[in-house]
């Protein structure tokens, strides 16, 4: 049975209009209709697009990259827990490349974009960079990482198909979502950017997302809030309205959000830890 969530709209790029249709009985939701795959680079080459390029204003630009750097370090050190330093590692939907020029440090690592950025830092300093993940041996990484990119995959049970079939046992991936059942995204419903349709095809609840990657010979074994995203994703929710004084809106509504989640665990969203059985 199938529930349709909202009806929302590209506030973006094209403010064309998209629903929000929750499958009950797996938990998870898709972007309706699915746009044409050769037309997708098109929703994303935009100065607006967060995902891959800076916000713009000193304070909110300013915030964004300290904020990103606290989460590059938080993400970094969650992978060492499980994953030796010096492993290899692949970061799928790399955006400019920041994550992966970071961890390089530490871990030899590659990316997967399939958009093509005359700006891709990670390949100026010397990081292969792939459009597909299937231009890579799978079997040689013991870590790959989904930083809110899982969300914008066409035929994602494919994808997950060919990780299982690929990485070699006790590989881990590490997935970072939005949550559709969190406070925020029901008090900001149409508006919530973690919607953000049609970039995001697909839409999880923590237990969406633990069923459908456990039906591919992968087990959870740790699950971690983000707790800025509740700050970013409810300041980008104000803008859409248009509201005055968005961020300090954001700011509240964001604070809230993390508060109530301390009780329902139903955080903005959250980073998954999976291994390879």
């Amino acid at each position: 049975m199938k529930k349709k969530l909202v009806s929302t709209i590209d506030f973006i790029v094209t403010g064309e209009k998209f629903d929000v249709v929750l499958d009950l009985g797996t938990e998870v939701a898709q972007t309706v209709p699915y746009p044409n795959e050769e037309k997708m680079a098109d929703y994303y080459r935009s100065t607006k697009y967060h995902s891959h390029n800076k916000p713009s204003g000193f304070l909110i630009s300013s915030l964004y990259n300290f904020v990103q750097k606290v989460m590059f370090k938080n993400k970094l050190d969650l992978i060492k827990k499980y994953v030796k330093e010096g492993s290899r590692l692949l970061d799928f939907g790399s955006g400019l490349g920041r994550f992966p020029i970071y961890a390089n440090k530490i871990y030899k690592t590659y990316a997967v974009e399939p958009i093509t950025y005359k700006s891709n830092f990670a390949v100026k300093k010397g990081i292969e960079v792939k459009k597909s993940i299937n231009n890579y041996k799978l079997e040689n990484f013991d870590a790959i990482t989904f930083w809110h990119s899982l969300e914008h995959v066409y035929k994602i049970n494919n994808l997950l198909e060919t990780l299982s079939k690929n990485l070699k046992k006790n590989t881990h991936i590490f997935i970072a979502i939005p949550n559709l059942m969190s406070y925020d995204a029901n008090k900001y419903q149409n508006y919530w950017a973690g919607y953000d349709v049609p970039r995001h095809l697909n839409h999880f609840s923590r237990t969406g997302i633990k069923k459908l990657i456990e039906n591919f010979n992968f087990k959870l074994i740790e699950t971690k809030p983000l707790f800025f995203d509740a700050f970013y994703v409810s300041y980008l929710s104000e803008t859409y309205k248009k509201s005055k004084f968005s961020i300090l809106k954001g700011f509240y509504n964001g604070l809230i959000s993390n508060i109530i989640a301390f009780k329902t665990r139903e955080f903005s969203s959250n980073i998954f830890v999976f291994k390879k059985n």
